[in-house]
């Protein structure tokens, strides 16, 4: 994960998000999106 990508899911996710729902997305991209987002949510949980 690039350290863009870390200020991203640290801003809401907002841009991941936006990556991760592009047509042009393919499905191992959305799993390995789905387990930063995950590794992320463990290692900070947001609420």
């Amino acid at each position: 994960m690039t350290e863009r990508g870390m200020v991203a899911l640290a801003t809401g996710g907002g841009v991941l998000t936006q990556w991760t729902t592009s047509p042009a997305c393919t499905e191992r991209q959305r799993r390995a999106a789905d387990q930063v987002h995950e590794s992320a949510a463990v290692a900070d949980p947001v609420e």
